[in-house]
């Protein structure tokens, strides 16, 4: 996981324990950060007032593409999103960062 993931990943933690009635000194125990990332988050969080957007895959759909990458390692990406029926929800690009930032995880 790259730093900006890992920043989303705590921005999203924080934020989700908030929601949920936590202090923020207790977020920031469970979380092992600062209270002023936390109190940081908060703000920013507060400015924008969104989250991370969507994954479009699943991570067994996540498995597919990888496995599909493995099997045939010379398939372009098109073919392996058409092959898994992935057309309407997911561009080539997509499954190919799929299979790099996947790779990681299984």
């Amino acid at each position: 996981m790259n730093t900006t993931q890992q920043r989303l990943t705590t921005r999203d933690q924080i934020i989700t324990l908030l929601e949920k009635g936590l202090t923020v000194r207790a977020t920031a125990d469970r979380l092992a950060v600062s209270t002023s990332t936390v109190e940081r988050w908060i703000r920013k969080y507060a400015e924008t007032e969104r989250r991370s957007r969507p994954r479009l895959t699943t991570r067994d759909e996540d498995a597919a593409i990888l496995t599909a990458i493995r099997n045939n390692p010379f398939s372009n990406p098109v073919a392996i999103r058409e092959a898994l029926h992935l057309v309407h929800r997911l561009s080539g690009h997509v499954c190919m960062r799929r299979a790099y930032n996947t790779e990681s995880l299984l």
